[in-house]
């Protein structure tokens, strides 16, 4: 191991910026068990890695950024690197490594640390001069390297006497998450692009945008058109299910009606990742702003003609399956406490949700650091579409910013995968009888890991208390 090492390999020149973590709803599930544990599946609690990084890296990085006149008082970001160069994607151990050494340094007093993907979707950054950059490379053996460096973000060249080098053996954890890929762009930016299949993604990405864009919405009914693509229709005919629960405006089916029209174009670009922009226009003009746009790849933008023709050659067998729109949006309503939420203490909430095709349904609650599954019982049954409500108790006095209660509602028309996700319910800790102190985090990781499945549908609330009242997260 190596505290000051210089490492003439990385160049002296960087291409690129900062990038962000790839975070959403699952994001509080890892709130519910605790950042800690959800980094202990990765890293070795007992491997030579972690200690290196808590006996040596940390320290000397608290007083690099305290002490160092070039340092102090900057807002730091942090950068995955290889061979020296900002990175698109990352693996899951250089991201543990990054956790890791966050939570360190945001005990440290004077250290600011840039807040990455937890930021909203309108926020804007700090201006960020300086950076930690991290790499970590596999070796022969099982072993591994992590090589860390100040980086000077503005002028594009690393920062001499700065580094920290260790080498040695990983644990089997960390050599299976440093061969997982993992994305560190926003999704649906060009360094984390969106699969074409993923529609309900897609759209939400856009309204996201949408509302940053026009906060105050727009006055009077907005027409969305249909793209002549197929692909893109079916875009389009997602972002009008978020749309027609949004404060935007009041949408219309007919152009003529409409005092504002929205077009949903691919803006070019070529190759496998391609952008898709949404343009605002008023009916009786030729000129247009782009309001929102969205990188996706997959995706292939032909006319009717030949997507027809393609359907002709091609086998229905063999096309890929699209994921179905199978859940509308939840809603959110203070009620009566009564049922369930008939105790003393805390807030009584409501949730409903339209099940727009048949399937399977699973629903789940969180709170008190546990999953609650709504049926322990038997294999789940597919269910008719229509409204379905859910209540649950959001309980007082909870630490500010974290959840006091979720719901997860979590629909699939694959019934081996609804039989999965039933079981994986189950062996929560703490769940239908199971042992509450059971390793969460090796539970959490095979369960975020089930709800990226294609064929499968979900819908996420976050819920707090503050002064009697209830609060979205």
């Amino acid at each position: 191991m190596h505290g000051k090492a210089e490492r003439s390999s990385w160049p002296r020149r960087m291409r690129g910026g900062g990038l962000l973590l790839r975070l959403g709803a699952v994001l509080m599930l890892f709130c519910l068990f605790g950042a800690g544990e959800a980094r202990a599946a990765v890293l070795a609690q007992d491997g030579a890695l972690l200690r290196w990084l808590d006996g040596e890296v940390a320290p000397a990085l608290a007083e690099t950024l305290t002490r160092h006149p070039n340092f102090r008082g900057e807002t730091i970001d942090f950068l995955s690197l290889r061979n020296g160069v900002p990175q698109a994607r990352s693996d899951a151990l250089s991201q543990a490594v990054v956790a890791q050494l966050r939570a360190r340094l945001l005990a440290v007093a004077g250290v600011r640390l840039a807040v990455g993907g937890a930021r909203g979707p309108c926020a804007i950054g700090p201006s960020v001069h300086y950076a930690i950059g991290i790499e970590v490379t596999a070796g022969e053996g099982g072993t591994g390297a992590v090589t860390l460096a100040m980086l000077d973000v503005t002028e594009g060249i690393w920062v001499g006497g700065t580094s920290h080098e260790w080498r040695g053996r990983l644990a089997v954890a960390e050599r299976r998450a440093l061969a997982r890929v993992v994305a560190v762009g926003r999704p649906g930016s060009v360094d984390a692009p969106l699969a074409g299949s993923r529609t309900e993604a897609i759209a939400e990405a856009l309204q996201a945008q949408l509302g940053c864009t026009l906060p105050q919405g727009l006055d009077g009914p907005v027409h969305l058109a249909v793209p002549d693509a197929a692909e893109l229709g079916r875009i389009a005919a997602s972002l009008r299910t978020s749309l027609a629960t949004s404060p935007l405006g009041v949408l219309t089916p007919r152009a003529e009606a409409a005092t504002w029209l929205l077009t949903l174009e691919d803006s070019g670009g070529g190759g496998p990742v391609r952008e898709l922009g949404l343009f605002l226009g008023e009916p009786d003009r030729e000129t247009t702003q782009r309001v929102a746009s969205v990188f996706v790849s997959g995706l292939d933008p032909a006319q009717p003609g030949a997507t027809a023709a393609r359907a002709v050659e091609r086998p229905e067998a063999l096309r890929p399956a699209e994921p179905p729109i199978l859940l509308g949006p939840l809603q959110l309503e203070p009620v009566a406490p009564r049922g369930v939420c008939d105790r003393d203490g805390g807030v009584c909430a409501e949730v409903s949700l339209e099940l727009q095709e048949p399937a399977f349904l699973l629903v789940f609650g969180t709170g008190e650091e546990r999953v609650r599954p709504l049926d322990c019982g038997r294999e789940p049954e597919r269910s008719e579409p229509g409204e379905r409500r859910y209540r649950l108790q959001v309980p007082e006095g909870v630490e500010s910013g974290r959840p006091g209660a979720g719901l997860y509602v979590i629909a699939t028309r694959d019934p081996a995968l609804a039989r999965r996700v039933h079981q994986a319910l189950r062996d929560a800790p703490g769940a239908c009888g199971r042992d509450p102190d059971q390793d969460r985090a090796q539970w959490l990781s095979a369960f975020t890991g089930l709800l990226d499945a294609d064929a499968l549908s979900w819908r996420a609330i976050h819920l707090t208390e503050s002064n009697g009242r209830l609060r979205r997260l």
